[in-house]
């Protein structure tokens, strides 16, 4: 797919992935992101905004877990729009990373707002804690959904 495309993607998909350390993650985004922007804007990969090292920056935070795919691709629209850097783009969206203990107190506020969630759970039904997920994302935007639904299991399965 991406050779087709021609050298110079070719060029910048290697770069992206030797920089970001993910072959798989960077052929992705080029795949599902890069060549989106490139055809809506019908431009080539030279015109494309966005540095190859610029978007590694972006990946190793998604890959990382600061960011979720969703939050990331936000801030690649940000950094095709504005040409700024991926902690550029974050802080001009407002996206911060939550640290741990804000994380878990927003677990615990939502553990007591769902008690029928909380016995779903502790019955073996871990599903349930997907809903906790569009909750703490009301509550807080820039929490990852990996960590709130780890974090809610845990607290669960530690209150038992």
């Amino acid at each position: 797919m991406l050779v087709n495309q021609g050298r110079p993607l070719v060029d910048y998909y290697v770069e992206l992935a030797d920089t970001c350390g993910d072959g798989k993650l960077a052929s992705n985004w080029i795949q599902q992101d890069v060549l989106r922007t490139l055809n809506e804007r019908q431009i080539g990969i030279a015109e494309f905004p966005v540095a190859a090292p610029s978007l590694a920056e972006l990946l190793r935070k998604v890959a990382g877990g600061e960011l979720d795919t969703g939050r990331g691709r936000e801030v690649l629209a940000e950094m095709v729009a504005s040409g700024t850097s991926a902690d550029e783009a974050m802080k001009a969206l407002g996206i911060e990373e939550v640290d741990d203990s804000a994380l878990e107190t927003l677990c615990r506020e939502l553990l007591a707002e769902n008690p029928k969630i909380v016995a779903d759970v502790k019955q073996g039904k871990l599903k349930a804690a997907g809903s906790l997920i569009g909750q703490a994302k009301k509550k807080n935007p820039n929490v990852n959904p990996a960590q709130v639904r780890e974090t809610c299991i845990r607290l669960i399965q530690e209150g038992e």
